[in-house]
């Protein structure tokens, strides 16, 4: 009997794979695979799939891929609830990783709860009113000319037109920025 590969962790690019991509959720899997995709055009890109039903079932599980799949240390970027695991990981297993990238990460604090949700919620003073720009109509995800798709408006890498043109927008960078920012940091290592 011949059993078919495991898909998880899915694998982007060519071994070794030095960088992992954690997708937000639990249960979101695939939405990370956009920024896979694209870093995998100079590198070998992991992208576990989150399948374990507790946390602590979920770090051990990305610990094992890492350490199955991966050549660690690791670059680890995790968006969402992935830079959660992606930073549990690391605290427990700090030899898996080398990097850690938090992209669109809740606080880890209380405090930061709070202070991110007076950012995020409409203001009482003014009615109306919000610290997050408003999509309009005329306002989308920004398109490249050549490489793949940008990621969905609802995953990492996602922009409006607006928000990339607004300074102190705290609005998700537009795409081009986003894959710089990320190529700069795993440039750093070389």
């Amino acid at each position: 009997m011949t059993f078919a590969p495991d898909p998880n962790p899915r694998r982007h690019g060519e071994p070794p794979f030095r960088v992992a991509v954690l997708h937000g959720g639990p249960g979101a899997g695939g939405e990370v695979a956009p920024v896979a995709r694209e870093l995998a055009r100079r590198r070998g890109v992991l992208e576990p799939l989150q399948t374990a039903t507790t946390l602590d079932g979920q770090v051990g599980e990305l610990s094992r891929q890492l350490e199955g799949h991966a050549a660690p240390p690791v670059v680890l970027i995790g968006y969402s609830f992935g830079a959660w695991l992606g930073a549990l990981v690391a605290a427990v297993r700090p030899e898996l990783v080398r990097k850690l990238v938090l992209v669109s990460s809740g606080p880890f604090e209380e405090s930061g709860s709070a202070r991110s949700a007076r950012r995020r919620m409409p203001s009482t003073r003014s009615p109306g009113t919000h610290a997050r720009p408003t999509p309009s109509p005329a306002t989308g995800p920004s398109s490249r000319a050549s490489g793949p798709p940008p990621p969905s408006s609802a995953g990492p890498g996602a922009s409006s037109t607006a928000a990339a043109t607004r300074p102190g927008s705290n609005a998700t960078p537009a795409p081009s920025a986003f894959f710089a920012a990320l190529e700069a940091i795993l440039a750093e290592d070389g």
